[in-house]
C-alpha cells in the first residue's frame, strides 16, 4: 500500500509499527525544508537508510567529527571527480582514515541518519510500495523497537534543548571552567567549542560545525549545565531559518496541483540588475502558475522565491517537487555558466562590515570561507549546505555588493557538472 501524509498527524513510530505490521516493501520518504531522508523496508524489517541532507554526507560526517580536515576533504573530491571512486576508499588510499574507522564511522552514521527522523515532527511523508532501494544505502542493524524506543528518548531531550535555547538567535561564548581531556579530544565536541566566541549564534555554530543540529545542541546544552559555555544574548533569529529550534510553517495536507501550462523557454541569463519579483498572495494554484510563468521568462531568482513560498504551504505537493526540481536545475546551470564558475574565487569586499550588513548564518559562513581564500568549487564541497543553496547566497551577497569575484583558474569549466558525488 502506498500511503502519505504529515507527521504533525501521524508520529514516526506509528508508521514505522505499520509498514511492519503490513509486512510492507517499499521505501518511506520523508521530506522536510528540501531534504529528504529514506528508510527502506523489506517484508516489514528497515534495511537500510539513505539521507541528502548535507551534513550527514560522508565527507561532512567525518569532518564534524574530527576524522579528516576540510583540505583532506577537498582534495579527496577532487580525486574523485576524477577517478568516480569511493570516497572511503579514496580516504584509506591518502593515509588520512583507516579501513575499520570508516566502517564504524558509516555504521553510526546510519544510526543518525534514522534517529535524527524522530526530530521531524514536522515533516511530510511518502511510502511507495515496491520503491527499488538507493544503491548507496547504509545497511541498519537495529530492530525496530530499539529504534523507537531511542528515538521517543531522543524526543524528550529535544524538548529540554528548546526550554534553555528559545531560538537559533542564542549566541554564546566560552565559560571560565577548564575543558576537561575527554572533551577536547573529542572530535565534534572540540569543533564545536572552536566556533564559539561570544559572537555567532547558535544557528551560526550549526553551520560551522558541519554536525546533525541535535547532536550539535545537545552538547551545548551539556556544555551550557557545566559551565564551559554561557549564554550572553540573543539576537533576531533569520527569517528563512529551519533549525530544529526554529518553527517552521505548519505544512498543509498535499494536494494534486493542476499542471499548469508551460509557458515559453528558459532564457539563458537573466538580466543581472532585475529586482526580485514581489511574492504573489493569490493561491497556491496561481502563485504556482506565476513561478512557472516565470520560469519561462528565465527570471530563475523570482522562480526560486514564489516556489519557496510554495513549499512553505504544502512541503509534500508532487507536481511542485518537479517544478522545484526543474527550476533549481537551471538556476544552477546558469551560475555555473555565468558569473559563479567553479574556478571563480570570492572574496568579501574590504569595507564589507558583517555586524552592520545584515547576513544570514549561511551567508556569514559562505564569507568566512572565503577569508580562507577557497574557490567556488572547494566551497561547494565543503560547505554543509545545498548547491543551490550556496549559489543562492552567493548570488545575493553579489547583488548587495558585499563580495566581488576573481577567476582564479585557466581552464574553461563551463557546464560541468558539480560538485562531485560523494559515495560512502
Amino acid at each position: 500500500m502506498s500511503i502519505q501524509g504529515n507527521l504533525n498527524t501521524m508520529k514516526l513510530a506509528d508508521l514505522l509499527r505499520w509498514a511492519a505490521d503490513n509486512a510492507e516493501t517499499g521505501v518511506l520518504e520523508i521530506e522536510r525544508n528540501k531534504v529528504c531522508k529514506r528508510i527502506a523496508f523489506r517484508e516489514g524489517k528497515i534495511t537500510g537508510c539513505s539521507s541528502d541532507d548535507p551534513p550527514s554526507r560522508t565527507g561532512q560526517f567525518l569532518l564534524a567529527r574530527g576524522k579528516i580536515t576540510r583540505e583532506d576533504l577537498a582534495k579527496a573530491l577532487e580525486i574523485q571527480k576524477e577517478t568516480q571512486t569511493n570516497l572511503g576508499a579514496i580516504l584509506q588510499d591518502m593515509g588520512v582514515i583507516e579501513a575499520e574507522e570508516i566502517a564504524y564511522e558509516l555504521s553510526a552514521k546510519a544510526e543518525e541518519n534514522l534517529l535524527s527522523l524522530f526530530d521531524w515532527n514536522d515533516a511530510v511523508f511518502r511510502f511507495k510500495q515496491n520503491e527499488p532501494e538507493d544503491p548507496w544505502m547504509l545497511d541498519v542493524h537495529m530492530s525496530l523497537d530499539e529504534i523507537i524506543e531511542r528515538g521517543t528518548e531522543r524526543n524528550e531531550q529535544l524538548a529540554a534543548i528548546r526550554r534553555m535555547f528559545v531560538s537559533s538567535g542564542v549566541v554564546l561564548e566560552r565559560g571560565d571552567v577548564q575543558f576537561p581531556s575527554e572533551i577536547m579530544n573529542n572530535g565534534l565536541a572540540r569543533g564545536i567549542l572552536g566556533t564559539i566566541d561570544g559572537e555567532r549564534t547558535i544557528g551560526e555554530v550549526l553551520y560551522h560545525t558541519h554536525a546533525s543540529e541535535f547532536l550539535v545542541l545537545r552538547f551545548l546544552v551539556s556544555a551550557v549545565g557545566s559551565g564551559f559555555v554561557t549564554i550572553v544574548g540573543i539576537r533576531e533569529p533569520d527569517e528563512d531559518s529551519s533549525t530544529l529550534l526554529d518553527a517552521m510553517p505548519a505544512a498543509k495536507p498535499a494536494e494534486p496541483a493542476p499542471v499548469a501550462e508551460q509557458a515559453g523557454t528558459i532564457a539563458p541569463e537573466p538580466a543581472p540588475e532585475a529586482e526580485p519579483a514581489p511574492l504573489p498572495s493569490g493561491t497556491f494554484e496561481e502563485r504556482l502558475e506565476l513561478a512557472q510563468h516565470l520560469l519561462g521568462q528565465g527570471d530563475l531568482e523570482a522562480t526560486l522565491g514564489v516556489l519557496d513560498e510554495c513549499y512553505d504551504e504544502r512541503p509534500g505537493d508532487e507536481f511542485l517537487g518537479h517544478v522545484i526540481q526543474k527550476a533549481e536545475a537551471a538556476f544552477l546551470e546558469n551560475c555555473r555558466g555565468g558569473d559563479f564558475k567553479s574556478t571563480f574565487v570570492p572574496n568579501p569586499i574590504e569595507s564589507l562590515d558583517v555586524t552592520a550588513t545584515p547576513l544570514s548564518p549561511a551567508e556569514l559562513f559562505l564569507v568566512g570561507m572565503m577569508g580562507e581564500g577557497h574557490n567556488i568549487q572547494t566551497m561547494l564541497w565543503v560547505a554543509p549546505m545545498r548547491e543551490v543553496d550556496v549559489y543562492r547566497a552567493l548570488v545575493r551577497l553579489k547583488k548587495i555588493q558585499a563580495i566581488e569575484l576573481h577567476d582564479a583558474g585557466d581552464v574553461n569549466l563551463e557546464g560541468e557538472k558539480a560538485p562531485a558525488v560523494e559515495w560512502a
